[in-house]
């Protein structure tokens, strides 16, 4: 299953890589941190992240960013449309 590969092969992965760093190249944050903040996010919110306190510590250093919560925040008022826009174009807002 997706859930199995995440959390047998992906997350070990990403962990191993990051070791006892607090970010992925060392003590400061790089884009790869960023890069991989969503996709964290995402493994947080399926309650999948909790597995793997490093990746979740990392998570958690990246997600405290203002402009992280300003980017991804499911509460902010014009979520849904930068949803519908950046991520999820209807066939209306696609040009073929």
């Amino acid at each position: 299953s997706a859930t199995q590969k995440i959390t047998e092969t992906l997350m070990p992965t990403l962990a191993e890589w990051l070791g006892d760093d607090p970010f992925f190249l060392g003590s400061k944050m790089s884009a790869a941190d960023l890069l991989v903040g969503k996709p964290l996010k995402n493994l947080h919110e399926l309650g999948l992240l909790s597995q793997s306190p490093r990746l979740e510590a990392l998570f958690f250093r990246v997600s405290s960013l203002p402009s992280f919560e300003k980017s991804y925040s499911t509460m902010a008022p014009d979520y849904k449309a930068r949803r519908e826009i950046v991520l999820v174009p209807t066939r209306s807002q696609v040009t073929v």
